[in-house]
Order: C-alpha cells, then structure tokens, then sequence
C-alpha cells in the first residue's frame, strides 16, 4: 500500500497547501516543479555535488559570469534536462496529462474563470500561476532567490519567468501595463522592468484559489429592506445596464436621504451583491488596498460602495480633497455618497456616470426614523424635535422675507 505522501501529488514546496480551484493547483505545481528542476541545474552549473532532496540550496554565484555562461551553457542545459535521473524526472512531470480538465465551468472568481475569462494564454498563466505560489507559500522566497542567483530578490520577476518558461521570447508579451493582468489588479506591477517584483495582492489571492470564502474584512454585505423600488433606483439600474462594464465606472449618490438603501435597491434590481466599506478611513486613502478591494468585488460580481470624506493629499495641494479611487482600468462598479453636488469636482470626470439624486427627507420621514432607532426614548424628545421644527420653519420664513 502507497503512503500518503505517495499519493498526494505536492502543489507548492509547503505540504497540504492546496487551492480549491484545480487549475490552480495545475499551474502551481508546475511552477513548483520548473523551480525544482532549475535549481538541479545551478548544482550541476556550479560544479558541485547535488545533495539527496535539495537538502541544501546551492550556493551563489557571480552574476555576470553567469549570465555571459548563458549561451555557452544552453546546449548542454537542454541536455541536462533529459539526461540527468532528477531533471529528467521533473520534465516528465511537467508533461503529464493535465488533470484540472473537467465538464464543470469554474466558480466566479476562480483562478480557472480568470484564465477562460480573459482568455489568458499558458504563458501568462504560468506567470499569474508563479506571482501567486509566492503569495500562496512563505516558503516560497528562499527558492526565487537561488533560482534568481540574488539573496536579496525573494518574489518573482519577469525575468525569472523568462529563464522557467520553455519559450522565453513568449514572456515579453506580457511586460506590458495593459496587459489584463495588471490592468485588471490580479498582479502588482510597480514599473515596466524584467527585474521588478511581481505580486499578488493578498485580498486577490485568497480570492483566486478559494472562490467561495467570504468577503474580506473591510468590505460588508448589505441587502435592503424597502418593500417598493423607487422611481430613482429604476433609473439608475436602467443606466447601468446601458454602460460597458469594461473599466471602472463611478456612481454618485448626492443627498443625504437613504444613500445606501437606494443603492441596495440599484444593486437587487441588477441581481448583483452589494458590499460596503467598513475599514478605517486612512485604509481608503491607500491606493493599493483599494485596488484590491475593487479586483475582488469585480472576480465576485459585487457593487461597491463608498461613503468616507473625499481624502486630503497633503503631497499635492491641487488635489487636495480629491477622492482616492482604485485604478480606472479595474471593471468594477464604485458607488461613492456625497452630501453635495459641488463635491462631485473631487471626482475624475471621465470615470463618472449621471449621479443617483435622493429626494430630500421630509420631516415625518426624519421622525419615523429616529422612533425606529430610538424606540421608547422617542417619546420623551417628541415635544423637543417637534419645538425645533417649529424654530426652524420661523427662521426660515424670516430669511425669505428679509430677501
């Protein structure tokens, strides 16, 4: 009888790490294998012994003599791999049948629906596979670092993927900031550089590899409760639906009515999921978290929703005030409250579409909503609210007849 360990194929380098997407762990473990294999190469490349296991990582070398040994070495890489007892064995690992196939559609927001959904080539998912596993395994760093021949570089690079893939040249196609991975947040790219990290977001990840986990922590699902669809609701699902959801698309909610019921109306009227913002303030001035954020609510299917104060940029005095917002590039849905129209100036004009305007809320409206949240202590203010009510309305027809 075959032990477990026999039996259970390994995904990443740390045991029992396993995505519930199968194509997932189709793609990591071929990054898991390639980066095996490469690293029986640098034993063999710097004439050393290869340990039993890789108990040992091999040592560093100089990188420029290792990077002009490049064509002198090709060859007999090429014939390292088919001739030597452990690289031969991981190259035919890396042929085996691929086991995800299956006649089930992959979840929403899985790893696999990402590939289908933006028809992703096998070098850019073999590259989104490779950001991923460094995300996936902490035990991941040690590995890209030997691999990469630079203790200090301990997440992957295009470069790295360059020197894995059995078709080099195909990994330019992607060093590209539009190309659907960065544009779309699921990987990180600070700058257009082979040498550049390469990342995935962590909120991003956990959403790739575990389709049906639950929001992150920051974000809160919200569903309405009015009986009837107002007429503004009506109005604001038919605009969406009319709107390509091919780039981020920026709803304002002007008034200070029942911002988030009314969006909760919009988002049940378009059969989608409404989630809210709940982290700190400061968190929503962080561009990167809010990528994330907007990424996941784009793999789930779910309307976002805004309603912190536009935020301060101190480093820039022009834009002081201006929202922070996720990339433009993200296809989600961004609802964002505002208290007044002028504050729409603090929204990039070319990302909005026509504003959701609440009716304002009458004084009887304002009443039934304090008995609802204060409950028996109503009672007692009543002659209070009712007294500035009155004050209010002898003000206001004071001014009118001053003017």
């Amino acid at each position: 009888m075959q032990s477990v360990a026999e039996q259970k194929e390994f995904v990443t380098f740390t045991p029992d790490l396993r995505a519930a997407d199968a194509r997932a762990n189709y793609w990591m473990r071929q990054v898991t294998i390639r980066l095996r294999r490469e690293v029986a190469w640098c034993w063999h490349e710097r004439g050393l012994q290869q340990p039993a296991d890789f108990a040992m990582l091999p040592p560093y070398a100089d990188k420029l003599s290792t990077i002009l040994d490049l064509s002198r070495f090709y060859g007999e890489k090429q014939d390292f791999f088919l001739t030597d007892q452990t690289a031969r064995y991981l190259t035919d690992q890396l042929n085996q049948e691929r086991s995800f196939v299956s006649d089930e559609a992959p979840a929403r927001g899985s790893f696999g629906w990402v590939v289908n959904e933006l028809e992703l080539p096998e070098v850019a998912s073999f590259i989104l596979a490779l950001a991923l596993s460094a995300a996936f395994d902490a035990n991941m760093g040690s590995v890209i670092a030997c691999c990469s021949n630079d203790q200090n570089k301990l997440l992957p690079t295009l470069a790295l993927a360059q020197k894995l893939w059995d078709e080099p040249e195909e990994v330019l196609s992607i060093a590209d900031p539009a190309h659907p991975l960065f544009r779309y947040g699921l990987i990180r790219f600070s700058e257009t550089s082979w040498n550049a990290p390469i990342t995935v977001p962590s909120l991003v990840a956990l959403q790739l590899l575990f389709p049906n986990t639950s929001f992150p922590h920051g974000l809160e699902s919200f569903a309405g409760t009015a009986s009837e669809f107002s007429d503004t609701a009506h109005l604001s699902t038919l605009r969406l639906r009319s709107t390509a959801a091919n780039s981020l698309r920026v709803v304002p909610v002007i008034g200070a009515g029942t911002p988030l019921e009314t969006v909760a109306q919009i988002a049940e009227l378009n059969k989608k999921e409404l989630v809210r913002f709940t982290g700190d303030a400061a968190a929503a001035e962080d561009v990167d978290y809010l990528n994330a954020l907007a990424t996941v609510c784009w793999l789930k299917d779910a309307y976002l929703y805004l309603d912190k104060e536009p935020s301060a940029c101190a480093h820039n005095d022009k834009h002081k005030g201006h929202h922070a917002l996720p990339s433009s590039s993200i296809p989600a849905t961004l609802f964002i409250a505002l208290k007044e129209r002028h504050q729409l100036s603090s929204l990039p004009q070319d990302l909005l579409l026509p504003a959701v305007v609440l009716p304002p809320v009458s004084y009887h409206d304002r009443l039934e909503c304090w008995r609802e949240h204060l409950g028996e202590h109503i009672t007692a203010l009543e002659p209070d609210i009712a007294e500035c009510a009155r004050r209010f309305r002898f003000e206001k027809q004071t001014i009118r007849a001053i003017c």
